[in-house]
C-alpha cells in the first residue's frame, strides 16, 4: 500500500522559487536578477527548478539567466544540464566564464563536448 501522507508532505516541502527570482526571471529582468539583494536558496535545492526555467526560454534568454545566477548556483544548474542544452549554453558563453564556470563545477560534470579546447 502506497504511503499518501508521505507523498504529499514531500509535495508540501517542495522548493518553489522566491517571488522575487521567479519574478525577475518571468520577466526577463536579467540585471535585476543578477544584482538582487535575494537570498538565494541552497543551490543543490534551487537547481532543478532554475534548470525547469531555463529550458522554458529561448537560447539567448538562456545565456542571459545562466549569466544573472550567481556563480555556484549556475555550476549547480549547469551540472543538471545534459546534451546539446549543455553544449549550446557553452557556444554562448565567453571563454572567462567558461573557465569559472568549470572552476565551479565538481570535477565529475567538467567533461563535455564543447568545452574542449577551450
Amino acid at each position: 500500500m502506497q504511503n499518501t501522507d508521505f507523498d504529499q508532505r514531500e509535495r508540501d516541502d517542495a522548493l518553489v522559487l522566491p517571488d522575487q527570482i521567479a519574478t525577475y526571471i518571468s520577466e526577463r529582468q536579467w540585471t535585476k536578477l543578477a544584482s538582487t539583494s535575494v537570498e538565494w536558496p541552497n543551490e543543490e535545492l534551487i537547481a532543478p527548478e532554475l534548470v525547469d526555467a531555463l529550458l522554458e526560454l529561448e537560447p539567448l534568454d538562456r545565456t542571459l539567466l545562466f549569466r544573472a545566477l550567481p556563480q555556484p548556483i549556475a555550476a549547480e544548474v549547469f551540472s543538471y544540464l545534459e546534451g546539446e542544452t549543455r553544449d549550446d549554453l557553452l557556444r554562448h558563453l565567453t571563454d572567462a566564464e567558461t573557465r569559472h564556470l568549470l572552476a565551479e563545477l565538481n570535477p565529475d560534470d567538467r567533461s563535455c563536448t564543447s568545452c574542449q579546447g577551450r
